[in-house]
């Protein structure tokens, strides 16, 4: 495991845990909102991106997030009876986590494969801490497993 520093004005007060990143994630780019970036290679030119955020409180809701990443995948909102068919549970650290996986139904302009979100959301001290993976469908199918592993070594 590893200590994350944390950049200069973060959204929310709050110390980065540790993880333990997996040896073929590239590290990238930090910023006030986002804690770590890491940048995931595939075949076929396939990317994915993992980020992790944290923000005070609950962010609207697990329903207005979700609707939210929806939004971002080019999927359209989803009603509160649906979200079973897409969420379940994960422990982080000994805190009951959400795991919210969605999959686009079409293909982005530029891209040959639908766009995969699994974001996996834990509450903490008053904060929401999002770990968030986007990228080429077949990628993020095949890198479930790392990052559900990568989010489970998370040390608050």
């Amino acid at each position: 495991m590893s200590a994350q520093s944390l950049p200069p004005n973060s959204a929310a007060d709050a110390p980065n845990p540790q993880w333990t990143v997996p040896a073929d994630w590239q590290s990238g780019s930090v910023s006030s909102m986002r804690r770590a970036t890491f940048l995931v290679n595939g075949t076929s030119a396939q990317t994915a991106e993992v980020a992790v955020s944290v923000f005070p409180g609950d962010v609207g809701g697990l329903m207005a997030n979700i609707n939210r990443w929806r939004g971002q995948i080019g999927l359209g909102p989803a009603a509160p009876d649906e979200i079973s068919g897409f969420t379940s549970d994960v422990e982080v650290d000994g805190t009951k986590s959400t795991v919210v996986d969605l999959k686009a139904d079409t293909v982005p302009p530029g891209k040959t494969q639908p766009t995969r979100m699994i974001v996996v959301t834990v509450p903490r001290a008053g904060n929401s801490w999002f770990f968030k993976m986007t990228g080429d469908a077949p990628l993020v199918e095949a890198q479930k497993e790392t990052f559900l592993q990568f989010v489970k070594s998370v040390k608050f």
